[in-house]
């Protein structure tokens, strides 16, 4: 019992003596960010800082694009996109690389020349940028082209490799529209293999069954349009109204469709020209289009989502752009208008003003989300409107779990776990690693539980995940169940101990956890 006790004072000294931390994770409602890239905190956010252009200040940025542990930022106003080697931790960080600038000081479109293989002209359309396979993927808006550099630039100022939608780099028009020639693009997602591009203005998205290699490559298939030279809008299962985001998950499609107030869902990569979707979110059938499906926002409602979605397959993110906040559906929908299940940005699913009709922006508030992308245990959304990105934790922290309150041997196979995690709204645990057989359930800060058979170390596996259905890391605990137990003190078990007092004993634990929490959580 000795040993036990020791253990959960070490175990809280050192809680108290780790350096402070955020503490935030996704809940139902009006989570709030950790991180502010942009601006020196969450409630600023005038353009560039309200000083001039910089290597920290952001105006008008459309998207943040996340791989490799670097973020690629397109920042519209300045004419440039910005790169970070590294996630940053603190606000107000500086960027380490430019695109399509000399230097971070200056934000004059294609430099203040003519049009190149190292300038970019976003005027006041909307860019996109994705960075996967360490290529980056510009959709330089108002050149009407998109750009592919084929490994991440090092060095401001960097010329792209080669050029899609247009013949060579100095040119931004071309004649007719067809499978190489584009309108004003304002969307472009790779996952390194294949390319998609939103061809905006032309009512269509183009895909690329490989990343081009060389310049004014042409598409393989087209959706939106029944061929390659046709550019009609309209509001039905196999129409677009000023497609504006694309995003591919490795099985499915999502089309974010601007003005039709709604996302497209194909389910399988489409094979054929003009293939209709499968699901549509946002509206409760495929000929309905408008926004808020013409009545009051709620939790099955989008206005306006721009370069919207982010899917791990199992999970779906919507930026909603006119709603001024992001919507999270714990499963992909499968079925038309269907109702979100998380909402950021605003106290529940219907309200919808911007920094939720205050004055100044804060943690919990976006005005104008324009695009959100999740890369580990973080979620990234590009503001417009705040000039800012914001940076959100995702999945319960702090993950906790004991067995016999921490001591070191047991006589019995039947144990009792303490668990602990902050923002856990269920849990999962195992005997194995890949948690096989096992299934979720509600958090619960105690556990009975029964090691495997056999005498040998035990040891016992535990995730958590939030709300939003966002996961913690895998946490583990152990014990020795000898073959022969001999020890000349009474060994904490389940048969020696009520379960009910480590109940008491537990909760008293966490309690001190939570308390520790909350204290340093108000002092960050």
């Amino acid at each position: 019992m000795k040993r036990s006790i020791i253990f959960i004072i070490i175990l809280l000294l050192s809680f108290f003596a780790f350096p402070s931390v955020s503490f935030a994770w996704i809940d139902q409602f009006n989570s709030s960010a950790s991180v502010v890239i942009g601006q020196v905190d969450f409630v600023h956010g005038s353009v560039n800082q309200g000083l001039s252009i910089n290597v920290n200040t952001l105006s008008f940025p459309r998207i943040a694009s996340v791989d490799s542990g670097k973020i690629v930022i397109a920042d519209r106003s300045n004419n440039r996109v910005l790169i970070f080697n590294s996630i940053p931790t603190a606000n107000n960080a500086s960027a380490n690389v430019v695109i399509g600038q000399q230097d971070f000081t200056h934000g004059i479109a294609d430099q203040g020349l003519t049009v190149d293989a190292n300038t970019l002209d976003f005027g006041s359309r909307r860019p996109d940028v994705s960075y996967a396979g360490s290529k980056v993927f510009i959709a330089d808006s108002n050149n009407a082209r998109v750009l592919i550099y084929n490994s991440l630039p090092v060095l401001n100022n960097v010329s792209a490799d080669v050029v899609v939608g247009k013949s060579n780099f100095t040119t931004t028009s071309c004649t007719p529209l067809s499978a190489s020639c584009t309108s004003n693009s304002y969307g472009v997602f790779s996952d390194g293999t294949k390319l998609f591009v939103a061809d905006t203005l032309a009512a269509r998205v183009l895909i690329y069954n490989s990343v081009p290699t060389t310049d004014n490559a042409p598409a393989d298939l087209v959706l939106g349009q029944s061929d390659f030279s046709t550019s009609t809008p309209g509001c039905s299962q196999s129409k677009f109204n000023n497609p504006i985001g694309v995003y591919y998950d490795g099985t499915r499609l999502y089309v974010s469709d601007w003005s039709n107030n709604r996302v497209l869902i194909w389910n399988h990569l489409p094979t054929s020209n003009g293939q209709p979707a499968d699901v549509v979110v946002g509206q409760t059938d495929f000929d309905s289009c408008a926004a808020n499906q013409g009545g009051g926002i709620g939790p099955n409602t989008l206005s306006a989502p721009h370069h919207a979605t982010w899917s791990d397959g199992q999970k779906l993110v919507i930026a909603d752009y006119g709603n001024n906040r992001v919507l999270i559906y714990r499963s992909i929908p499968t079925a038309n208008n269907a109702s979100a299940d998380a909402v950021i940005g605003q106290v529940d699913f219907n309200h919808g003003l911007a920094n939720q009709g205050n004055a100044n922006p804060d943690a919990n508030t976006f005005n104008a989300p324009d695009g959100v992308r999740v890369y580990g245990n973080r979620m990234f959304v590009a503001e417009v409107s705040n000039n800012r990105v914001t940076i959100f934790n995702t999945g319960p922290e702090n993950p906790l779990a004991l067995i016999n309150l921490g001591a070191p041997t047991t006589t019995e196979h039947h144990v009792n776990l303490t668990l602990s995690a902050e923002g856990a709204y269920e849990m999962m645990i195992s005997n194995n690693a890949s948690f096989s057989g096992a299934s979720w359930e509600s958090y619960a800060a105690t556990k009975e539980w029964d090691l495997e058979s056999g005498n040998s170390l035990k040891t016992v596996y535990i995730k958590f995940r939030d709300f939003a259905h966002f996961e913690s890391e895998v946490v583990s605990a152990s014990i020795e169940l000898p073959s022969s137990a001999i020890s000349t003190e009474l060994p904490v078990t389940g048969s020696n101990i009520p379960y009910y007092l480590i109940s008491i004993i537990s909760a008293y634990l966490l309690a001190l956890l939570a308390l520790a929490t909350r204290s340093r959580a108000g002092t960050r």
